[in-house]
């Protein structure tokens, strides 16, 4: 009882794997919702152990999966093979964890993409971070795309491997890539093979351990360092030097196996072809050197003990990784003449690429063929070129050419050409779509074994024509459109002027992809003299099957909104960070001025239609001289990969983001290898300026308040009011939406970058107006003031104007000290572009980072009195208002004075008299006073007098009340420090003065003088 308890308990405990069904309506994963193909995800992705996903709609194809933020699976399995789910990470990473996960689609995020355990049937792109795959039995069918590092441990990718930032490192045991492998920085490899060329643009490439190959070429920014390897192709190292080491190193080559900027160093290794160094320094060891692979004018070096066939070289992954095509150049052909097959060898992946060095294979009737070529091995573009003889010209005949892998039969296919004794040839139709083509007919018979014009089929011939045929896509996936001939709209009959077997007519086709239609004049009869009459079979019957293949004009890019700012104008588009889409259109040949608007060809996005690949790239466009800044993804579309229905379907490039500010040339180019790129130059690329990218938002980065120095020292803690700052600088900062500075932004036109203001509480007490922090003063990413430097002053409290001078009112202090008032100074933002302090675009005002430490200051002169013809020493002081009472402010040590920069006025006895006195001294206040420089001489002419001085503060100083008494026109300099004025008589600020008595009775002298006022009753 106690055990069957127990296994209750448990059951109650344990949870079931869930199915999440995104075609389901009521599904809850995430707390998102499908709109078309896409289910967006309200947060992060996060899947319980075991879960899977599927979409059981099977008209639902190819659904994307996002999260906003992170994406993390642990042991689970998503999509499959016929219903693949993309998974795709806008705000974090992707983590898989656990054992035996299946994807089946793509893996894109915006961070780092992180792996074990996994197979993944699509390709993996980290668009801003790393992508690390480790654990075991990770099988990847698609490629491996990064910004930064691609880390892969225990792997095999049927695909390419490209970093588009820094290094690639493959380590431990039994990894195998079937594609190229490219670097920015370095390649470090282990135990790795390749069947594919390795590239390192900027660094070294390193291969170690054992059993090590690559089937491709080696190339190298800098040094190439190879141990225990095996390679089929070329070694090159640009800028640095070759070593190959340790033991059973193999290196074949048909014509160059090493090229080296600096030393070549060759150990236990045997090499094929040519090894050449631009420093020519050479170090062997146990080492031969055979000539090229096949060669044949080498002459100087023993021959390469391997051949081209020979299995070493052309070792392949396996087989169920290829396309084999083979089809005849023409399906019709005389009996006389030669016919050529093309063979091509694509990989079978989500982005098809030519396979390089294949040995192929034939089967066909030898009794009836004769085979001309001698090379069966793929070139660069993974084709081979075959040219047969018919043995028998005399009989009609259809035939069939077999070709296979050498190293896997399992991958054919056969192509069949009809011979016959008479036909119509036909030049080259490859067309554009919607676009009229002219293309010529011409009758062909074979006489005596050759081929010749039928000269005397002339005049007006009436044809029939077929209804043609949709080859690619298949009739059951494409749409028919119009289709016309000589003219004529969908015809099944047509009038040619033939001359001497000649004839010219024009053919419209308004849609993409391959078709084929039959031309044929059922009254021909078979001229004299020509081999035609030697067969009866079908000798009334001329035709020939008219192959049409035709493209897209061109990529056309569109949006529904405004792109066409840049740096310079325009509208706005988004903020820097800022998600964005664009849509791509292949369309008709037209003259609409908008090209958006002329028709898509609508086969084009069709699964059966020939494989194209819209490949987005981008160049900045504004600012000139800018910082390219980085959009992502930017992830290639496959032309079946679509948005839309019918004539609405578009490409579109969706949650795109680009770092920087200004505009981007944004490029599309259609990759079409096999059909496409064949047809008149291929499909022409699309390209569109797309912006105005701004800031996300604005920070004020730095608030300088550089107050004057004190005496002796570099810093100073307060500056006086109407004394100016030292150096004043707001720095505010462009930010993107991915809270990383902009560099272009100070580039930008001065029409539409940002403009500020001062604002907050006393804010008018800071002479700094707005014109001083407008747009104008932008320097790249960082906005400051323009030169403020001896310009800034905080302004004195303003009183009422007394005779015609300046009044102020003692206040203050400000943010400095007990009883300081706070102020509260912000910068105010404005704009033609959304502007803000943070994202939301609401917060326009920003509170400076420090606010100023002033004081309302004045300098202080005592009146003070003398014995006749005796000089006095005149105390002086600076003083501050500390918000209740001036005191002296000891903390100056800066403060100057000339005694002899002064003004004087005499009161007594005679005002109208000109007195000789003067003041003596120069110093600097110590500690807010000076007790000892400053001296009052009297007037050696004059025995007794009364006489006030004014310390001269500023050039322009005038005496409030005074009858010619002003400093302007004291010679020499002023002291120039105006802040320390103050309204001592009511009359307005003036500079400080004192009122010196000179012949003064003071209490130990014996002498009266005569006259001394109020001593013996008199009044003067």
């Amino acid at each position: 009882m106690r055990k069957l308890f127990f296994i209750l308990f448990f059951l109650s405990f344990t949870t079931t794997a869930k199915v999440y069904d995104l075609s389901d309506p009521t599904v809850s994963l995430c707390n998102g919702s499908l709109t078309g193909n896409v289910y967006r995800c309200v947060g992060a992705l996060i899947l319980q152990k075991n879960d899977s996903v599927i979409v059981s709609n099977v008209d639902l194809m190819d659904v994307e999966l996002i999260s906003n933020g992170s994406a993390k699976l642990d042991s689970n399995k998503i999509g499959t093979n016929e219903q693949p789910i993309h998974i795709n990470s806008l705000g974090g990473e992707v983590i898989i964890e656990g054992n035996g996960n299946e994807i089946y689609g793509f893996i894109i995020a915006q961070r780092n993409i992180k792996l074990k355990n996994v197979k993944v049937v699509g390709s993996i792109i980290s668009a801003g971070g790393e992508v690390i795959i480790e654990g075991s039995n990770n099988e990847i069918d698609g490629n491996i795309q990064a910004q930064s590092n691609i880390k892969l441990k225990k792997i095999k990718v049927i695909g390419n491997v490209i970093s588009h930032g820094d290094d690639i490192i493959i380590e431990e045991n039994n990894n195998e890539i079937d594609g190229n492998i490219q670097a920015l920085r370095n390649v470090k490899l282990k135990n790795t093979k390749v069947f594919g060329d390795v590239t390192s643009e900027g660094g070294e490439v390193i291969i170690e351990e054992n059993n090590n190959q690559v089937i491709g070429n080696i190339m190298a920014h800098s040094n190439a360092k190879l141990k225990e390897v095996l390679v089929c192709g070329t070694i090159t190292s640009i800028g640095g030097s070759v070593s190959v080491e340790n033991d059973n190193n193999k290196i074949y080559a048909k014509i160059d196996a090493i090229n080296s900027f600096g030393k070549v160093t060759l150990k236990n290794s045997e090499v094929c072809g040519v090894v050449s160094s631009q420093a020519n320094i050479y170090d062997y060891l146990n080492t031969t050197l055979y000539c090229g692979i096949d060669s044949t004018t080498c002459i100087d070096k023993p021959a390469c003990p391997i051949s081209s066939s020979d299995d070493i070289c052309n070792a392949s992954p396996p087989s169920e990784n290829y396309i084999l095509t083979i089809t005849p150049k023409e399906k019709y052909s005389l009996v006389c003449n030669d016919v050529e097959f093309n063979v091509l060898v694509m990989t079978d992946s989500g982005t098809p690429t030519p396979v390089i060095g294949k040995r192929i294979t034939l089967q066909f009737d030898e009794s009836k063929l004769t085979l001309l070529s001698s090379d069966l091995i793929t070139d660069n573009n993974g084709e081979v070129t075959l040219l047969f003889s018919k043995l028998n010209k005399e009989k009609i005949e259809d035939i069939v050419v077999k070709a296979s892998l050498q190293s896997d039969s399992n991958v054919t296919d056969e192509g069949e050409v009809h011979y016959v004794p008479y036909m119509f040839e036909t030049s080259a139709t490859k067309v554009i779509a919607n676009q009229s083509h002219f293309f010529d007919i011409v009758v062909l018979a074979c006489g005596n074994d050759e081929i010749d014009i039928v000269k005397n089929y002339k005049g007006t011939k009436r044809l029939d024509v077929s209804s043609y045929k949709l080859i690619q896509p298949t009739e059951s996936d494409g749409i028919r459109t119009d289709f016309e001939l000589s003219g004529q709209t969908n015809p099944s009959k047509i009038e040619l002027i033939f001359d001497e077997g000649k004839a010219s007519t024009s053919l419209m086709y308004q849609e993409a992809g391959a078709i084929h239609f039959t031309l044929s004049d059922p009254n021909f009869i078979c001229p004299p003299n020509f081999d035609c009459n030697d067969y009866p079979v079908d000798s009334d019957l001329l035709s020939t099957t008219v192959n049409v293949e035709s493209r897209p004009w061109k990529l056309v890019i569109c949006s529904d909104i405004a792109v066409d700012g840049d740096s310079s104008g325009g509208s706005a588009l988004v903020a820097a960070g800022e998600r964005f889409s664009v849509k791509v259109k292949p369309v008709r040949f037209g003259t609409a001025t908008d090209l958006c608007q002329l028709p898509v060809t609508q086969n084009f996005f069709k699964s059966s239609a020939p494989f194209s690949s819209i490949s987005p790239s981008y160049e900045l466009s504004t600012p000139t001289n800018g910082v390219k800044g980085t959009l992502a993804p930017l992830v290639p579309i496959n032309n079946d990969v679509y948005v839309g229905v019918g004539r609405d379907s578009y490409y579109e490039f969706n949650n795109m983001t680009y770092s920087e500010v200004g505009s981007i040339l944004f490029k599309s180019e259609a990759l079409s290898p096999i059909f496409y790129d064949g047809i008149l130059g291929g499909i022409e690329f699309g390209d569109l300026s797309i912006g105005r990218f701004y800031p996300a938002y604005f920070t004020i980065t730095d608030t300088l308040w550089d107050h004057p120095e004190k005496q002796g020292s570099s810093e100073g803690t307060y500056t006086y009011m109407a004394q100016p700052f030292d150096d004043v600088n707001f720095a505010v900062t462009a930010y993107s939406e991915s809270d990383t500075t902009v560099n272009n932004y100070g580039l930008f036109d001065t029409s539409i970058k940002a403009s500020f203001s001062l604002t907050g509480d006393y804010n008018e007490r800071l002479n700094i107006a707005s014109s001083d922090l407008d747009n104008t003063h932008w320097s790249n990413a960082t906005w400051e003031t323009p030169d403020l430097s001896k310009g800034v002053i905080w302004s004195r409290k303003s009183a009422s104007t007394l005779a015609g001078n300046i009044t102020t009112t003692a206040d203050g202090p400000f943010n400095d000290g007990v009883n300081a008032i706070t102020t509260a100074l912000n910068l105010a933002i404005s704009g033609v572009d959304p502007v803000s302090f943070d994202k939301t675009q609401e917060v326009l005002e920003q509170e400076l980072l420090s606010q100023p430490k002033v004081r309302y200051g004045r300098m202080v002169l005592d009146s003070v009195g003398t014995s006749a013809g005796q000089s006095v020493i005149v105390p002086l002081r600076v003083e501050f208002w500390n918000g209740g009472r001036f005191v002296v402010n000891d903390t100056d040590s800066k403060s100057s004075f000339d005694g002899e920069k002064h003004e004087k006025q005499t009161i007594w006895p005679d005002p109208t008299k000109q007195s000789s006195s003067k003041l003596v001294g120069r110093g600097v206040i110590v500690n807010g006073n000076d007790s000892i420089s400053l001296i009052a001489e009297p007037d050696s002419r004059i025995l007794r007098e009364q006489v006030r001085f004014w310390l001269c503060l500023d050039p322009l100083s005038s005496i409030g009340g005074g009858s010619n008494v002003n400093c302007q026109g004291v010679s020499g300099s002023n002291e120039e420090q105006p802040w320390l004025q103050y309204n001592w008589r009511g009359q307005g600020d003036e500079d400080p003065s004192t009122v010196v008595t000179f012949g003064i009775y003071r209490g130990n002298d014996r002498i009266l003088f005569r006259g001394e006022s109020n001593i013996i009753g008199t009044s003067n």
